[in-house]
């Protein structure tokens, strides 16, 4: 057991050594490399966070009581929180249709039919919910002064 002391410490001073010459590095500029001198620098690791791994809720197919506006609002903002690539939210969109939304999407010319926000126009016109339905309804409020 004597004989391991003396081992252990010079092991623990090495590596205090080693990380004491590891902190400095970077304080002292590194190496004379080019390529490293061009790197932009980096925050410390410790601020950099990777996102959090989210357990999304799941999606429920849309039923004939849903609200369309509603619906695809609330995917919207699923995808969005979930970070899915925009060219992706037709491909988690399409599942979740029935009824008149699907025929709307079936309906659609096949080069459009990966793009999210054409298939999200179909769907509105087969509600029949355009600029000019929301333009009317806000006609029709009847806006009284106090």
């Amino acid at each position: 057991m004597e004989k391991e002391a003396p081992c252990q410490d010079q092991r623990w001073g090495s590596m205090q050594q080693g990380q004491q010459q590891q902190q400095m590095q970077p304080q002292q500029g590194g190496s004379n490399d080019a390529s490293e001198a061009e790197e932009p620098s980096r925050p410390p690791a410790r601020f950099l966070r990777e996102p959090p791994n989210l357990k999304l809720p799941n999606l429920h197919p849309l039923t004939p009581d849903d609200d369309i506006e509603h619906f695809l609002t609330t995917f919207e903002r699923i995808a969005t929180v979930g970070r899915w690539n925009r060219e992706d939210w037709t491909i988690h969109l399409v599942p979740l249709l029935t009824g008149e939304a699907r025929s709307a999407y079936v309906a659609m010319e096949i080069e459009h039919s990966n793009d999210y926000h054409k298939v999200k126009e179909s769907i509105l016109t087969k509600y029949e919910i355009t600029a000019n339905t929301y333009h009317q309804c806000f006609s029709s409020l009847d806006i009284q002064r106090w």
